[in-house]
């Protein structure tokens, strides 16, 4: 009988879990690899649906403390065949994060999920001028726009293997959100608003942000009767933000902040606002692709993706009042979807090429 290659997962956040559980379930269904999951203890906290779907999934994991899951759990590395993580231990190290060092001492085989639409490390530098993968195995969603740039500290090209979107939500639908819908449902329209302002700086200058604050006040006091949900990156609070921030709701009662630890979506999920719109608006960001998937039209700003191109625009008060009353909206997204492919054949892609890189160890 042949023993099965054992792949290990550390989901410490949702982040981890949005990457790469759906691939773990899915090498679960076919037999053919073993995975086993690190639970951490924040996430079972603040995201209990998370360990219902492990649970659900069938999928060997173990709840574990903090100093297990990054210190102790050295000694599940070393009985692993592989490592799966949406962070390659060299390449987004740095911080005190002891379980990637041992990965790498080891020299433990790594497999690596994009994570990002637009990833800092897989499509541009940004701060870092060089960046080195310690993994053998690199899944994108799509081909790199220059998989020998000169940001790549080692050549990552014969590495690669394009899978098509597998990041998905498999979380179970919230009661509470269910609700918050209802609540909202006397607004004519309810557009999401989602940004990275602050978080990528070197993409969006503060210049591109106060226009843009600028024209959604706008097109918030031009609309009365259409909600205005304004979400930052996961919903996280910036320094940068904060004035902006304050001045844009002040007088607008039809704008509401998704925000992670305050107000109405606390704790909210990126699809867990999905059920509560009917529109959505973004930067380039993997909120394009969840709300395409979601069906929900989307339109972008500050966009130079030629990808993108397809979807409408959205950076002035006109081009927003545009895209709400747009009949046709879900319509421009079909090139993107047929780029990045449906999620559960890419998902079966994606495994063959797990199962084909451990079956040749």
């Amino acid at each position: 009988m042949t023993v099965k290659k054992k792949i290990l997962c550390a989901i410490p956040h949702s982040p981890a879990f949005d990457s790469c559980f759906p691939l773990l379930e899915r090498l679960h269904q076919r037999g053919r690899i073993e995975p086993y999951v690190l639970l951490g203890p924040r996430l079972k906290k603040v995201e209990p649906r998370a360990e219902i779907a492990l649970r659900n999934a069938g999928l060997r994991y173990k709840a574990v403390s903090l100093l297990r899951l990054e210190v102790l759990s050295a000694i599940d590395i070393l009985r692993a065949d592989a490592v799966l993580t949406h962070s390659d231990p060299r390449a987004y190290g740095g911080k005190f994060r002891p379980r990637d060092s041992v990965t790498l001492g080891l020299k433990k085989p790594t497999i690596f999920v994009q994570h990002g639409m637009v990833q800092a490390g897989l499509h541009y530098g940004g701060s870092k001028r060089v960046w080195d993968f310690h993994a053998d195995l690199i899944l994108t969603w799509k081909p790199l726009p220059d998989p020998h740039a000169t940001f790549f500290g080692t050549d990552v090209a014969d590495r690669i293997r394009v899978t098509g979107l597998i990041k998905t939500n498999r979380l179970a639908r919230s009661a509470a959100f269910a609700d918050l819908s209802r609540e909202l449902s006397h607004w004519r329209q309810r557009l999401l608003i989602c940004h990275n302002f602050g978080f990528e700086s070197p993409l969006y200058p503060i210049s591109a942000q106060r226009r843009a604050f600028d024209e959604w006040a706008n097109v918030a006091d031009s609309r009365p009767d259409t909600l205005f949900i304004v979400r930052s990156h996961r919903g996280k609070s910036h320094p940068e933000n904060t004035a902006l921030v304050e001045k844009l709701v002040q007088g607008r009662p039809n704008i509401l902040l998704s925000e992670r630890h305050a107000g109405l979506m606390r704790m909210a999920t990126i699809n867990d606002v999905m059920t509560v719109v009917d529109r959505v608006i973004s930067h380039p960001s993997t909120v394009v692709l969840d709300a395409i998937y979601d069906d929900k039209p989307v339109g972008v700003y500050n966009s130079i993706q030629p990808e993108l191109s397809c979807l409408p625009r959205a950076e002035t008060a006109a081009e927003i009042s545009a895209f709400l009353d747009d009949p046709n909206g879900a319509q421009h997204a079909a090139p993107i979807r047929d780029l990045y492919g449906e999620v559960s054949d890419n998902l079966d892609i994606a495994a063959h090429e797990v199962e084909s890189h451990l079956i040749k160890m």
